[in-house]
């Protein structure tokens, strides 16, 4: 019982996340998406066509985003 009532509240989580993610801009929403399905950083940094260092850069300002749209939600 408990065991489903776990996976039932990360199911929401995950649903919540993914809602946020899609009130992202087309670019953030690619990088982020490509980050969450575990691809390294390098290797986005490749198929998005900028630095390693840009990536981190922007992923480190998409995480700060989603946690924003989490506490806004939070609050209403």
């Amino acid at each position: 019982m408990e065991e489903s009532i776990k996976e039932e509240k990360q199911d929401e989580r995950i649903e919540e996340l993914y809602n946020m993610i899609n009130q992202l801009n087309k670019a953030d929403k690619s990088l982020i998406l490509l980050y969450v399905d575990d691809i390294p950083i390098n290797e986005i940094a490749g198929i998005m066509g900028i630095s390693y260092m840009a990536a981190a850069k922007r992923l480190s300002r998409i995480k700060d985003k989603l946690q924003t749209l989490k506490i806004m939600q939070d609050g209403k």
